[in-house]
């Protein structure tokens, strides 16, 4: 089966009285048909990189405000497996 990943924002978190790309999100997976949703994770300032890691499995690299984390989510049940934090990166 194949699904429908989602990101949303729902709160004004940044307090513009504005609901844009500019305020935390949340995601989540939905049913083609797009019923069924489920968060799976919220909060989220900003997606770094996605990828299917395997046929039921999305790896979804995010920032929650200075914090970089990977989490591994197995898709089907709509649950975050393990999420780990990733080294910050500096530049010179």
């Amino acid at each position: 089966m194949e699904w429908l990943y989602v990101e949303y924002a729902s709160q004004d978190s940044n307090k513009d009285n504005k609901l844009n790309a500019e305020d935390a999100f949340s995601v989540g997976f939905a049913r083609p048909d797009g019923t069924d949703y489920h968060d799976v994770l919220t909060n989220i300032d900003e997606v770094l990189g996605t990828t299917r890691s395997a046929p039921n499995t999305f790896l979804l690299v995010y920032r929650q405000q200075k914090n970089i984390q990977v989490a591994e989510i197995d898709i089907p049940s709509r649950k975050v497996l393990v999420t780990k934090p990733l080294p910050a990166l500096h530049t010179p």
